[in-house]
């Protein structure tokens, strides 16, 4: 459509603005009809804020990943959490990153040459980079950090224990000012590297253990958030990654009733043409014809930005996790599920 029609269009629209809204709640009225019972709620269909306080969405610049989905055989294995009437919501207080508060960090953390900066299209992803013998250091725009060998440091003869990882990783966060606040869990587990050839695979082996400490917000998990330390042979640091913004008291909000969210969720899976692409109320890794969940747990998620500037919140959300297969439960993949909790 070109220009001129455009306006025509629009001209056409505001003579005939009465018609248009008798077609309008014609059309309402017999879409009603088809709809689900959980979509007749009127905040399902409210734009991309809280009525209440300008809250932009959780999942606000996240595109969701299947704009068509199977329809799925959804099986609840799990024991229900207590649901709270209302929780607190958060902004995420991040630092200003530019070049001389990169130049700072890197210092600290042994990094002395000059930075190469990072201009992504995603703005995440921008950042500066320092490099330091076989060492890579990513300051991103977001205030975290990412630390990783450049050469791969070849398999181990052998690795400390799990406690004695734990320990190697916090010492090293907290000699360099870098444990995160609110840690509420920490674990090791070992990551296994598979050598294959075709479909084929040859052996496997333990590559290193991985440390996570855990940050959480009145006691419930914040996904994603705290910091990541690889421990390889003799008990060098492989790999670091720490996102631990700070977070400051913003607003308390209503939740939605826990059989609420849940039929939100089931009812992604049958119409998910009814939750907006660009800021879905629901996300999921993994879709097939029977997915059982065996685990539902409220969590905080950490709203992304495009920009520094623009506010972002730690908001609670209903996390569902379990298997996902086709026939055979026991050639079963995990899966992620996870549902906006506000009342908006």
């Amino acid at each position: 459509m070109n220009n001129k029609d455009y306006l025509t269009l629009l001209g056409l629209l505001a003579i005939s603005g009465l018609a248009c809204i008798g077609c309008e709640e014609e059309k309402e009225e017999d879409e009603e009809k088809t709809l689900p019972p959980v979509f007749k709620d009127a905040h399902y269909f409210r734009d991309h804020s809280s009525t209440t306080l300008n809250l932009p969405r959780v999942y606000k610049c996240i595109t969701r990943p299947y704009d068509e989905v199977p329809q799925a055989d959804l099986d609840i294995d799990a024991d229900l959490p207590d649901m709270p009437d209302e929780l607190t919501v958060y902004s995420i207080i991040r630092p200003t990153v530019d070049e001389d508060y990169a130049i700072k960090v890197a210092g600290q953390l042994g990094f002395n040459g000059e930075p190469e900066e990072i201009d992504s299209s995603y703005f995440p992803l921008n950042g500066f980079r320092f490099w330091e013998g076989q060492q890579a250091l990513i300051i991103y725009k977001d205030g975290s950090i990412a630390i990783y060998y450049v050469t791969d440091p070849g398999r181990p003869s052998s690795l400390p224990s799990d406690q004695e990882c734990i320990d190697i990783a916090q010492e090293w966060l907290e000699d360099h000012e870098l444990y995160p606040e609110n840690v509420i869990s920490i674990s090791a587990s070992p990551i296994i590297l598979f050598v294959s050839k075709g479909i084929d695979v040859l052996y496997e082996f333990t590559r290193n253990i991985s440390v996570s400490f855990t940050m959480g917000i009145d006691g419930y998990e914040v996904l994603g958030m705290g910091a990541y330390v690889a421990i390889g042979e003799n008990g060098e640091i492989l790999q670091v990654y720490i996102n631990a913004p700070e977070f400051k008291k913003y607003s308390t909000v209503s939740l939605r009733r826990l059989n609420t969210a849940l039929e939100t969720f089931e009812d992604y899976l049958d119409y998910p043409q009814l939750f907006y692409a660009d800021t879905p109320k629901c996300l999921i890794d993994r879709v097939s014809p029977n997915m059982s969940v065996t685990d539902i747990s409220i969590k905080y998620f950490c709203m992304l930005s495009e920009e520094n500037a623009l506010p972002t919140f730690a908001q609670p959300i209903l996390v569902l996790e379990g298997r996902a297969y086709h026939e055979d439960y026991s050639d079963s993949s995990t899966f992620t599920g996870r549902v906006d909790a506000v009342i908006r």
